[in-house]
């Protein structure tokens, strides 16, 4: 019998090691297409870590030497599983990390912090301290014995995430239009995107995808069309044909982060890939129908071109006669 849904797994596996001389690398089954994942996994595992950014390598794309991943990028899940599944490897490698570092220095452990690749007792900044460079020699090498008793001379930790549900995020979108009666032209004014992703890695690139969900939320409210001949011919052939948004036709957009935490993701991230999509054409479609209070409109086709609203207006003023 054949079931309904997705019949495919959904963990992801990620991969970090640190190297003989101090950097890091992370090895990740999920693909770049320009969502900024492998700024996000290198932000990740260098705050876990603790160690600068630009000493983070992230590799992707080579099935070769790249982990298997349950579904690979899409569905918002990037961040949230990808991201979940190395922070929780790059924990347990910074705990190997600590434990090394507390032999070389004769301290405990749980006395130690690392901060900029640096590992030192707490509240003793100036005092001895081991690089991360010296810790990766201690474990390649072992060139005078410093690897602790029972640890294995390597720095590499591997994680696999499967987590019981997915992480919901939250949204909505607020929009200002004007419209003008007798063109049918509709200018947004202003929009504002509130959203929910969770522990959020990078504002910048959160704020880039809702931004560019949001101008395409707009094309498909009030451009983007596919029209076909009545013998089901596509006449939309050309961009000369299918109109798009241009920085002309973008409002200015504001965007507040909210933060709640997904309790059963590591790190409590969340997806927000398509936040900034999901609610542009009906947000922009109410405003619309706002402009116009005295008609009554109801809008029920995407996009709301001049042509189709200077049509409803129509109906509208003729069914307003109708009734006088």
């Amino acid at each position: 019998m054949n079931q309904a849904g997705l019949q495919h797994s959904s963990f992801d596996e990620e991969v970090v090691r640190i190297d003989s001389t101090g950097g890091v690398t992370v090895r990740t089954g999920l693909s770049a297409m320009g969502q900024g994942i492998q700024t996000a996994l290198a932000q990740v595992a260098a705050q876990t870590l603790g160690v600068p950014l630009d000493s983070v390598t992230v590799l992707s794309g080579d099935t070769e030497n790249s982990p298997f991943t349950g579904y690979g990028t899409g569905a918002s899940r990037g961040a949230a599983l990808g991201g979940g599944a190395l922070l929780r490897a790059s924990t347990r490698l910074r705990e190997k990390v600590l434990r090394i570092a507390a032999e070389i220095l004769e301290a405990s452990a749980d006395d130690l912090v690392v901060e900029d690749g640096r590992i030192f007792v707490a509240g003793a900044a100036g005092g001895p301290s081991v690089t991360m460079r010296e810790i990766g020699d201690a474990t390649y090498r072992r060139l005078d014995g410093r690897l602790p008793a029972g640890e294995t001379p390597t720095l590499e930790e591997r994680d696999v995430l499967d987590p019981d549900n997915v992480a919901f995020s939250y949204g909505t979108t607020a929009v200002l239009a004007e419209v003008d009666r007798e063109t049918g032209r509709v200018t947004l004014l202003d929009y504002l995107i509130a959203h929910d992703c969770g522990t959020v890695i990078n504002p910048t690139i959160v704020d880039g995808q809702l931004h560019g969900g949001a101008a395409q939320a707009i094309g498909g409210a009030l451009y983007e069309e596919i029209v076909y001949s009545p013998e089901g011919q596509p006449l939309t052939t050309t961009f000369m044909d299918y109109l798009i948004p241009t920085a002309a036709e973008i409002p200015p957009f504001e965007t507040l982060h909210l933060t709640t935490t997904a309790d059963h993701i590591p790190g409590g991230f969340k997806g927000m890939g398509e936040g900034g999509t999901i609610g542009g054409a009906a947000a922009i479609v109410a405003a619309i129908e706002d402009a116009l209070p005295d008609l009554g409109l109801r809008i029920t086709r995407v996009p709301v071109t001049p042509p189709r609203l200077l049509d409803l207006i129509d109906q509208a003023d003729r069914k307003e006669g109708d009734r006088a």
